[in-house]
């Protein structure tokens, strides 16, 4: 979402058009961008690239996302930020944001 007024994603939008002849990223870009940065920053933190010391501090990262913070939850969900758009005359207007973050029935 090239028009999310954030300085992380004001800045990978510019380094993503410089490497990529102008071209602006689509959501693809975001989710490819994010998930490698995510793994190399838990494997950064873990000291590790084994599974299971990953998978252990994925349970309590907090990364800072182009888009926002973004946690796991105990069921190991990613809680990310959304942003809720609306076309306006062929261009996206943001409505406002909201977070994926779950409700579990209580057991």
């Amino acid at each position: 979402m090239p028009e999310w007024d954030n300085p992380r994603n004001k800045a990978f939008i510019e380094a993503y058009r410089k490497k990529y002849n102008g071209e602006t990223p689509n959501v693809h870009a975001y989710a490819y961008w994010e998930t490698l940065r995510l793994l190399a920053e838990t494997a950064n933190q873990a000291k590790s690239t084994d599974k299971d010391d990953i998978r252990k501090i994925l349970s309590t990262i907090t990364y800072d996302g182009v888009m926002g913070k973004v946690t796991f939850d105990d069921h190991n969900q990613a809680n990310l930020p959304m942003i809720l758009f609306e076309l306006v005359d062929g261009k996206p207007v943001i409505k406002g944001t909201f977070s994926t973050q779950i409700k579990y029935p209580s057991r």
